[in-house]
């Protein structure tokens, strides 16, 4: 690796689940951590308890429209299939989290 000082790690969406796990297991790595619209493991366990034949309905249909475009939604993938507890604690190091809120009267979509 050759990195001797501590990292400031930046990360993006399902990154920060990624990043957030790193900080966990490497605290004398980490300087601080920024997480910009960060995936959580209760996503589909929050549109579950909204409406729950609604929201296998929707996750279903996102993964199909991924693959009419030759993607797969591994996200929602992941986390349908392989609920997990609550991240480890991290260190005491500076963290900044950014995201972003919209309020729809009536959502077209629970995701």
């Amino acid at each position: 690796m050759g990195v001797k000082e501590k990292v400031t790690d930046i990360a993006h969406s399902y990154g920060a689940h990624v990043a957030r796990i790193f900080a966990a297991w490497y605290p004398e790595r980490m300087a601080a951590l920024m997480l910009i619209e960060p995936s959580s493991e209760h996503d589909v366990d929050i549109m579950r308890l909204l409406n729950l034949e609604l929201s296998e309905k929707q996750i279903a249909q996102v993964k199909l429209d991924d693959m009419k475009g030759g993607m797969s939604n591994q996200y929602l993938d992941f986390w349908s299939k392989h609920p997990l507890p609550d991240y480890p604690k991290i260190s005491d190091i500076p963290v900044t989290v950014t995201a972003s809120i919209e309020k729809y009267d009536n959502p077209p979509f629970l995701y």
